[in-house]
């Protein structure tokens, strides 16, 4: 039996997703997803309530700035649940003690501070 590309790719695309491996497709107007493994994470700085900084054990920060005001961010700090043990893109999370659900920005890189 012949398979043709376009079933082949769809058969692919069904045992990617059966084995739980997750692909995103970038369009030009869209982005690849950024994701951030949560074991790989040292520490949160939170300097207002639309700003969250990951550092990670190497030393690398991360930023995302959320995509709208997440009242009490800043004074509850927040929590999440993460199924695979990666924080991505657009993720939500929720203020802790409010339970408020907020809506991440995207992660950006944050430069390496200059050496002393």
């Amino acid at each position: 039996m012949k398979i043709g590309m376009r079933p082949a790719a769809g058969l692919a695309a069904i045992l990617y997703l059966a084995a739980g491996v997750c692909a995103v497709a970038a369009t030009p107007r869209q982005h690849a997803v950024t994701c951030l493994w949560s074991r790989e994470i040292s520490d949160t700085h939170i300097p207002d309530n639309q700003t969250i900084i990951f550092v990670m054990r190497d030393g690398a920060r991360w930023r995302t700035r959320l995509s709208g005001y997440c009242p009490a961010l800043k004074t509850y700090g927040f929590s999440y649940r993460i199924p695979d043990s990666r924080i991505c893109d657009r993720m939500i999370i929720h203020v802790n003690r409010t339970h408020t659900p907020c809506a991440l920005g995207t992660l950006e890189r944050l430069p390496d501070p200059p050496a002393k």
